[in-house]
């Protein structure tokens, strides 16, 4: 029998943040307005990775 040996992406960010709000047991209405802030502050701001970049 052969194992898929394919690499999997990685989980976007808001995937990895629902994760872990359900890993902690929040509400499922916390979790929709934390995503949502989120998504917001993303909008705003751009990519998260271009947050990090340092000397623009």
């Amino acid at each position: 029998m052969q194992t898929d040996s394919t690499p999997h992406p990685p989980p976007k960010l808001l995937d990895q943040v629902r994760d872990r709000f359900r890993v902690k047991h929040y509400s499922i209405r916390t979790e929709t307005q934390y995503v949502q802030w989120i998504k917001r502050f993303i909008l705003f701001h751009g990519s998260p990775l271009d947050l990090f970049k340092l000397g623009g």
